[in-house]
């Protein structure tokens, strides 16, 4: 099974899961995500391989960085920011909790 259909998948399953709690934020902000793997998916910076690969000729670091998010990063720093929401920590600590989860994706894609 390909791997965005495996993806898309689990989003369902975990969106199912949310929405029984009645936590439209929450659903709303992984729904987020899944709309900017999707993109991802589309804008993709890959090899003839379909490897990942570090910005070329005409591309920037911000580009990169931007892809990265994309693809992996919002899902990770909105899961942060939503497990807070879920524990009910303040705004200040949901917006720390998403900052830290882009610089985590960051670094996973780094070590790829």
């Amino acid at each position: 099974m390909p791997l965005i259909v495996q993806r898309f998948i689990c989003f369902v399953n975990y969106l199912s899961l949310i929405g029984m709690y009645g936590i439209c934020q929450v659903v709303e902000i992984i729904s987020a995500s899944i709309g900017h793997m999707m993109q991802a998916e589309f804008t993709a910076l890959r090899d003839c391989h379909g490897n990942a690969v570090l910005p070329v000729d005409g591309l920037s670091m911000a580009d990169w960085e931007q892809q990265t998010f994309l693809a992996t990063g919002s899902l990770i720093s909105n899961s942060c920011k939503a497990a807070l929401m879920l524990a009910q920590h303040s705004d200040a600590l949901q917006q720390q909790a998403y900052e830290f989860g882009k610089q985590i994706a960051l670094a996973y894609q780094v070590c790829l």
